[in-house]
């Protein structure tokens, strides 16, 4: 059987089985359209942790990367380019004006690749230039289905 074509039923929650808990993707293949290209948007967010020597110097503390970008629905795979954002504060002390881009608010964290075999299966692999992170993982990554978007239906 030939790969998936991305589409929304592909929309919801993954995780990495060979990472264990606690970190995973959300993504969100939209039916909203980029006027320039005429394709449309996906959403990707990693929750994962910061690297060993950052902030939080155990490398325990959280990780919210966000990608955002075009996608193909005659292919199984897209590479998005990702953003580490910071600066913000739980309310009530949120303001969003201290909300940056890391390091600076026109770099981006890096892109990340994800390729589809069917509805619960794919893989991912990400690089990025930023200081502790700077580990290209180039051997992707086997991510699996968690939660899906009610009302999807898989087309396999």
């Amino acid at each position: 059987m030939p790969p998936i074509k991305l589409g929304g039923y592909l929309s919801g929650n993954w995780f990495m089985p060979s990472q264990g808990g606690g970190q995973g993707f959300q993504l969100e293949m939209t039916d909203a359209i980029n006027s320039s290209t005429g394709k449309p948007i996906m959403l990707a967010i990693w929750f994962t942790f910061t690297p060993a020597g950052s902030t939080a110097n155990d490398g325990s503390g959280q990780n919210w990367i966000y990608a955002q970008g075009d996608y193909d629905t005659t292919t199984n795979t897209v590479t998005l380019p990702a953003v580490l954002l910071a600066g913000a504060k739980f309310p009530p002390n949120f303001v969003a004006g201290n909300v940056h881009r890391v390091p600076n608010d026109s770099s981006l964290w890096g892109n990340f690749t994800f390729a589809f075999t069917d509805c619960n299966n794919g893989t991912v692999s990400w690089h990025s230039d930023l200081a502790g992170y700077n580990k290209a993982n180039d051997t992707p990554v086997a991510i699996q289905r968690l939660t899906k978007i009610a009302g999807t239906t898989c087309p396999q």
